[in-house]
């Protein structure tokens, strides 16, 4: 009883094996692509995006664009009325 469990598990060792040894390829090049493709994105985003800042020149303002600085107690005064 016990010499055929070990004999079913070692048959269950040896088809993993197999199957693993068959796609081994496959995976080691997919994970490869993969790890190429993010550490070309991060050292390409990471320095080129701050050259083209340097690189423009300054964008006119726009004056149709108002920009509010209100403060958390003026906000409380302009909306303590009633609703």
């Amino acid at each position: 009883m016990r010499n055929s469990f070990l004999r079913n598990q070692i048959a269950q060792v040896i088809l993993f094996y197999r199957r693993f040894t068959r796609n081994f390829g496959a995976w080691l090049r997919g994970t490869l692509c993969f790890a190429i493709g993010c550490s070309f994105l991060i050292l390409e985003n990471s320095q080129s995006f701050d050259q083209r800042f340097h690189l423009r020149e300054p964008k006119p303002i726009d004056p149709s664009i108002l920009i509010l600085n209100l403060s958390a107690q003026n906000w409380e005064r302009i909306t303590a009325g009633p609703r």
